[in-house]
Protein backbone atom coordinates (compact mmCIF):
# COMPACT_ATOMS: atom_id res chain seq x y z
CA UNK A 1 0.00 0.00 0.00
CA UNK A 2 1.95 3.43 -0.71
CA UNK A 3 1.51 6.18 1.31
CA UNK A 4 -0.68 9.08 0.82
CA UNK A 5 -0.53 12.25 1.99
CA UNK A 6 -2.89 15.48 1.79
CA UNK A 7 -2.65 18.44 0.81
CA UNK A 8 -4.52 21.33 -0.01
CA UNK A 9 -4.42 23.51 -3.25
CA UNK A 10 -6.04 25.05 -6.00
CA UNK A 11 -9.29 24.40 -3.98
CA UNK A 12 -8.81 20.90 -3.98
CA UNK A 13 -7.91 18.67 -0.88
CA UNK A 14 -5.32 16.65 -2.50
CA UNK A 15 -4.70 12.62 -1.49
CA UNK A 16 -1.56 12.12 -3.08
CA UNK A 17 0.87 9.15 -3.47
CA UNK A 18 3.30 11.41 -4.53
CA UNK A 19 5.10 13.79 -2.07
CA UNK A 20 4.93 17.18 -2.65
CA UNK A 21 7.33 19.30 -0.96
CA UNK A 22 5.94 22.47 -2.42
CA UNK A 23 2.32 22.05 -1.03
CA UNK A 24 0.65 23.02 2.07
CA UNK A 25 -0.59 20.20 3.83
CA UNK A 26 -4.24 19.78 4.07
CA UNK A 27 -5.24 21.13 8.08
CA UNK A 28 -8.83 20.30 9.28
CA UNK A 29 -11.53 19.22 7.20
CA UNK A 30 -12.45 22.09 5.45
CA UNK A 31 -15.62 20.74 2.35
CA UNK A 32 -13.64 21.10 -0.69
CA UNK A 33 -13.80 18.37 -3.58
CA UNK A 34 -11.40 15.64 -3.11
CA UNK A 35 -8.16 15.34 -6.06
CA UNK A 36 -6.42 11.33 -5.99
CA UNK A 37 -2.74 11.75 -7.82
CA UNK A 38 -1.98 7.89 -8.04
CA UNK A 39 0.82 5.70 -9.41
CA UNK A 40 -0.70 4.13 -11.78
CA UNK A 41 0.56 0.82 -14.73
CA UNK A 42 -1.02 2.23 -17.62
CA UNK A 43 1.64 0.45 -19.62
CA UNK A 44 -1.27 -1.37 -21.84
CA UNK A 45 -2.16 2.48 -23.26
CA UNK A 46 1.73 3.46 -24.20
CA UNK A 47 0.96 1.62 -27.33
CA UNK A 48 -2.26 4.72 -28.22
CA UNK A 49 0.76 6.58 -28.17
CA UNK A 50 3.00 7.33 -31.40
CA UNK A 51 6.16 7.99 -28.89
CA UNK A 52 8.08 10.57 -31.77
CA UNK A 53 9.88 12.36 -29.32
CA UNK A 54 7.36 15.09 -29.11
CA UNK A 55 4.20 15.41 -26.03
CA UNK A 56 1.52 13.79 -27.21
CA UNK A 57 -2.34 14.11 -26.29
CA UNK A 58 -5.56 11.99 -26.39
CA UNK A 59 -8.18 14.21 -25.84
CA UNK A 60 -12.16 13.58 -25.01
CA UNK A 61 -14.88 15.74 -23.14
CA UNK A 62 -14.68 13.21 -19.65
CA UNK A 63 -10.92 11.93 -20.08
CA UNK A 64 -7.41 13.47 -21.08
CA UNK A 65 -4.19 11.57 -21.37
CA UNK A 66 -0.65 12.57 -22.40
CA UNK A 67 2.72 11.12 -22.67
CA UNK A 68 5.98 13.20 -21.86
CA UNK A 69 8.11 10.83 -23.71
CA UNK A 70 10.62 9.25 -21.34
CA UNK A 71 9.18 10.82 -18.56
CA UNK A 72 5.55 9.56 -17.56
CA UNK A 73 2.18 9.05 -19.20
CA UNK A 74 -0.64 11.08 -17.02
CA UNK A 75 -4.31 10.49 -17.46
CA UNK A 76 -6.87 13.03 -16.04
CA UNK A 77 -10.15 11.18 -15.57
CA UNK A 78 -13.73 13.13 -14.52
CA UNK A 79 -11.83 16.02 -13.09
CA UNK A 80 -10.85 14.64 -9.79
CA UNK A 81 -8.49 11.87 -10.55
CA UNK A 82 -4.81 12.19 -12.44
CA UNK A 83 -3.14 8.78 -12.85
CA UNK A 84 0.29 8.63 -13.19
CA UNK A 85 2.75 6.06 -14.52
CA UNK A 86 6.40 7.02 -14.36
CA UNK A 87 8.97 6.11 -16.59
CA UNK A 88 11.95 7.56 -15.19
CA UNK A 89 12.26 7.42 -11.86
CA UNK A 90 15.20 10.23 -11.95
CA UNK A 91 13.09 13.08 -13.33
CA UNK A 92 10.49 13.38 -10.75
CA UNK A 93 11.21 16.54 -10.93
CA UNK A 94 9.62 16.90 -14.65
CA UNK A 95 6.87 14.75 -13.44
CA UNK A 96 5.79 16.88 -10.58
CA UNK A 97 6.05 20.03 -12.92
CA UNK A 98 3.40 18.32 -15.09
CA UNK A 99 1.37 16.92 -12.48
CA UNK A 100 1.18 20.76 -11.12
CA UNK A 101 0.81 22.55 -13.90
CA UNK A 102 -1.14 20.47 -17.61
CA UNK A 103 -2.92 18.20 -15.27
CA UNK A 104 -4.24 20.39 -13.08
CA UNK A 105 -4.89 22.81 -16.04
CA UNK A 106 -7.14 20.20 -17.61
CA UNK A 107 -9.00 19.30 -14.46
CA UNK A 108 -10.01 22.99 -13.77
CA UNK A 109 -11.06 22.83 -17.50
CA UNK A 110 -12.95 19.43 -16.74
CA UNK A 111 -14.74 21.36 -13.55
CA UNK A 112 -15.47 24.53 -15.45
CA UNK A 113 -13.41 26.60 -13.51
CA UNK A 114 -10.78 28.93 -16.14
CA UNK A 115 -7.30 28.57 -15.83
CA UNK A 116 -5.14 32.16 -16.62
CA UNK A 117 -2.18 31.47 -17.43
CA UNK A 118 -0.34 34.27 -15.31
CA UNK A 119 0.56 35.41 -11.94
CA UNK A 120 -2.32 36.63 -9.44
CA UNK A 121 -1.71 39.38 -6.31
CA UNK A 122 -3.98 40.13 -4.22
CA UNK A 123 -4.14 43.64 -3.39
CA UNK A 124 -6.82 45.93 -1.16
CA UNK A 125 -8.21 42.67 -0.31
CA UNK A 126 -9.19 41.82 -4.25
CA UNK A 127 -7.06 39.98 -6.59
CA UNK A 128 -5.52 41.42 -9.79
CA UNK A 129 -4.17 38.73 -12.46
CA UNK A 130 -1.40 39.20 -14.28
CA UNK A 131 -1.23 37.21 -17.97
CA UNK A 132 0.81 37.55 -21.23
CA UNK A 133 3.40 35.37 -23.19
CA UNK A 134 6.08 33.15 -22.32
CA UNK A 135 8.85 35.86 -21.18
CA UNK A 136 6.72 38.54 -20.71
CA UNK A 137 7.33 39.41 -16.66
CA UNK A 138 4.73 37.78 -15.14
CA UNK A 139 6.47 36.66 -12.01
CA UNK A 140 8.83 38.92 -11.82
CA UNK A 141 6.20 41.69 -11.78
CA UNK A 142 4.63 39.58 -9.01
CA UNK A 143 7.94 38.87 -6.99
CA UNK A 144 7.89 42.63 -7.07
CA UNK A 145 4.10 43.00 -5.47
CA UNK A 146 5.40 40.54 -2.95
CA UNK A 147 8.72 42.31 -1.89
CA UNK A 148 5.90 44.93 -1.11
CA UNK A 149 4.11 43.34 1.19
CA UNK A 150 1.46 42.04 -1.13
CA UNK A 151 0.33 38.28 -1.24
CA UNK A 152 0.53 35.61 -3.80
CA UNK A 153 -2.83 34.44 -5.43
CA UNK A 154 -1.53 31.51 -7.57
CA UNK A 155 1.59 31.50 -10.18
CA UNK A 156 1.68 30.45 -13.53
CA UNK A 157 -1.97 28.80 -13.11
CA UNK A 158 -4.58 30.92 -12.02
CA UNK A 159 -8.07 29.18 -10.95
CA UNK A 160 -10.73 31.28 -11.70
CA UNK A 161 -14.45 30.75 -11.06
CA UNK A 162 -17.58 32.48 -9.67
CA UNK A 163 -19.58 32.70 -6.72
CA UNK A 164 -22.58 32.01 -5.18
CA UNK A 165 -23.20 36.17 -5.73
CA UNK A 166 -21.60 35.57 -9.68
CA UNK A 167 -18.86 37.42 -8.67
CA UNK A 168 -15.60 36.02 -10.44
CA UNK A 169 -13.03 34.61 -8.03
CA UNK A 170 -9.54 33.57 -7.83
CA UNK A 171 -8.94 30.29 -5.97
CA UNK A 172 -5.77 29.97 -4.24
CA UNK A 173 -2.76 27.28 -5.89
CA UNK A 174 0.52 26.97 -3.51
CA UNK A 175 2.52 29.40 -2.12
CA UNK A 176 5.65 29.36 -4.69
CA UNK A 177 6.95 31.32 -7.38
CA UNK A 178 9.42 30.55 -10.61
CA UNK A 179 11.65 33.01 -11.27
CA UNK A 180 14.78 34.09 -13.49
CA UNK A 181 17.94 34.26 -12.71
CA UNK A 182 18.10 37.56 -14.46
CA UNK A 183 15.10 38.77 -12.16
CA UNK A 184 16.81 37.15 -8.89
CA UNK A 185 19.59 39.43 -9.81
CA UNK A 186 17.87 42.70 -10.20
CA UNK A 187 16.14 42.46 -7.11
CA UNK A 188 20.06 41.35 -5.40
CA UNK A 189 18.81 38.18 -4.77
CA UNK A 190 21.20 35.49 -4.57
CA UNK A 191 20.22 32.70 -6.19
CA UNK A 192 22.28 29.71 -5.12
CA UNK A 193 19.96 29.30 -2.40
CA UNK A 194 17.27 28.34 -4.93
CA UNK A 195 16.83 25.19 -6.44
CA UNK A 196 16.71 25.02 -10.47
CA UNK A 197 13.84 24.57 -12.29
CA UNK A 198 14.64 21.13 -13.97
CA UNK A 199 16.41 21.34 -16.81
CA UNK A 200 16.25 24.93 -17.08
CA UNK A 201 19.18 26.54 -15.23
CA UNK A 202 18.34 29.53 -15.42
CA UNK A 203 14.89 29.73 -13.42
CA UNK A 204 14.96 29.07 -9.97
CA UNK A 205 12.29 27.86 -7.75
CA UNK A 206 11.04 30.24 -4.78
CA UNK A 207 9.10 29.83 -2.13
CA UNK A 208 6.35 32.50 -0.45
CA UNK A 209 5.17 30.79 2.29
CA UNK A 210 5.17 34.13 4.34
CA UNK A 211 3.11 36.00 1.15
CA UNK A 212 0.55 33.84 0.19
CA UNK A 213 -3.09 34.51 0.38
CA UNK A 214 -4.99 31.08 1.22
CA UNK A 215 -8.76 32.34 1.08
CA UNK A 216 -10.58 33.15 -2.72
CA UNK A 217 -10.04 36.49 -3.62
CA UNK A 218 -12.89 38.87 -5.54
CA UNK A 219 -11.12 39.30 -9.41
CA UNK A 220 -11.48 42.63 -10.31
CA UNK A 221 -8.84 42.82 -12.77
CA UNK A 222 -6.73 41.53 -15.12
CA UNK A 223 -3.50 43.37 -17.18
CA UNK A 224 -2.03 41.69 -19.83
CA UNK A 225 1.81 42.49 -20.53
CA UNK A 226 3.75 42.63 -23.32
CA UNK A 227 7.22 43.75 -24.38
CA UNK A 228 7.94 46.20 -26.95
CA UNK A 229 11.01 48.00 -28.93
CA UNK A 230 9.50 51.26 -30.37
CA UNK A 231 9.48 53.64 -27.33
CA UNK A 232 11.06 53.51 -23.94
CA UNK A 233 8.20 54.57 -21.24
CA UNK A 234 5.55 52.29 -19.53
CA UNK A 235 2.13 52.36 -21.10
CA UNK A 236 -0.84 51.09 -19.50
CA UNK A 237 -3.97 51.34 -21.75
CA UNK A 238 -8.01 49.83 -21.95
CA UNK A 239 -8.96 46.91 -23.22
CA UNK A 240 -12.58 47.12 -25.20
CA UNK A 241 -14.64 43.97 -24.14
CA UNK A 242 -14.63 42.52 -27.48
CA UNK A 243 -11.22 42.43 -27.52
CA UNK A 244 -10.78 41.18 -24.18
CA UNK A 245 -12.72 38.43 -25.13
CA UNK A 246 -9.86 37.22 -27.29
CA UNK A 247 -7.11 37.98 -24.88
CA UNK A 248 -8.72 35.88 -22.28
CA UNK A 249 -9.09 33.10 -25.00
CA UNK A 250 -5.23 33.60 -25.57
CA UNK A 251 -3.82 33.06 -22.27
CA UNK A 252 -6.21 30.70 -20.73
CA UNK A 253 -3.40 27.66 -19.68
CA UNK A 254 -3.92 25.10 -22.89
CA UNK A 255 -5.92 26.65 -24.55
CA UNK A 256 -5.48 24.08 -27.77
CA UNK A 257 -7.27 21.52 -25.75
CA UNK A 258 -10.50 23.55 -25.26
CA UNK A 259 -11.74 22.51 -29.22
CA UNK A 260 -11.37 18.81 -28.47
CA UNK A 261 -12.88 18.70 -24.69
CA UNK A 262 -15.88 20.74 -26.34
CA UNK A 263 -15.68 23.76 -23.97
CA UNK A 264 -15.45 26.34 -26.35
CA UNK A 265 -18.97 27.54 -26.25
CA UNK A 266 -18.62 27.24 -22.60
CA UNK A 267 -15.07 29.11 -22.34
CA UNK A 268 -16.98 31.96 -24.52
CA UNK A 269 -19.94 32.45 -21.94
CA UNK A 270 -17.76 32.10 -19.31
CA UNK A 271 -15.43 34.59 -20.37
CA UNK A 272 -18.03 36.98 -21.36
CA UNK A 273 -20.14 36.63 -18.14
CA UNK A 274 -17.06 38.03 -15.81
CA UNK A 275 -16.27 40.46 -18.15
CA UNK A 276 -19.14 42.07 -16.73
CA UNK A 277 -17.91 42.24 -13.70
CA UNK A 278 -13.18 42.88 -14.17
CA UNK A 279 -11.84 45.05 -16.21
CA UNK A 280 -8.92 44.50 -18.38
CA UNK A 281 -5.46 46.60 -19.59
CA UNK A 282 -2.91 46.10 -21.54
CA UNK A 283 0.59 47.41 -20.36
CA UNK A 284 3.27 48.08 -22.66
CA UNK A 285 7.23 47.49 -21.20
CA UNK A 286 10.11 48.68 -23.12
CA UNK A 287 12.76 45.60 -22.94
CA UNK A 288 15.45 48.28 -23.07
CA UNK A 289 15.24 48.30 -19.30
CA UNK A 290 14.48 46.70 -15.90
CA UNK A 291 10.73 48.41 -15.38
CA UNK A 292 9.44 46.42 -12.30
CA UNK A 293 9.53 49.21 -9.92
CA UNK A 294 7.86 51.37 -12.23
CA UNK A 295 5.17 48.94 -13.75
CA UNK A 296 4.51 48.75 -9.43
CA UNK A 297 3.61 52.32 -8.94
CA UNK A 298 1.78 52.90 -12.34
CA UNK A 299 -0.48 49.20 -11.47
CA UNK A 300 -1.14 50.62 -7.74
CA UNK A 301 -1.94 54.02 -9.66
CA UNK A 302 -4.56 52.69 -12.42
CA UNK A 303 -6.10 49.85 -9.63
CA UNK A 304 -6.91 53.25 -7.23
CA UNK A 305 -8.40 54.83 -10.33
CA UNK A 306 -10.60 51.65 -11.27
CA UNK A 307 -11.69 51.32 -7.45
CA UNK A 308 -12.71 55.27 -7.05
CA UNK A 309 -14.49 54.37 -10.57
CA UNK A 310 -16.50 51.44 -9.09
CA UNK A 311 -17.28 52.81 -5.38
CA UNK A 312 -18.92 56.07 -7.48
CA UNK A 313 -21.29 53.42 -9.39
Amino acid sequence: MRKVTRYLAFGYKINSQIEFNELPFLVGDRKYPELDILLVDLKNELSNFKNNGEVEFQINKDKVSFLVPKIALFSIDSANIIKVYILNEQRMDVVKLFTLGTCIGILLLQRNILPLHGSAIEIHGNAYAFIGHSGAGKSTLASAFIQKGYKLISDDVIPVTVDSSNQPVVIPAYPQQKLWKESLEEFQIDSTQFKPLFERETKFVIPVTDHFSTKEIPLVGVFELTKTSENDAVEITSISKLQSLRTLYFHTYRNFLLNDMRLIEWHFKFTANILEKIFVNKISRPISRFTTDELVLQILKSVTKEEKEVANT
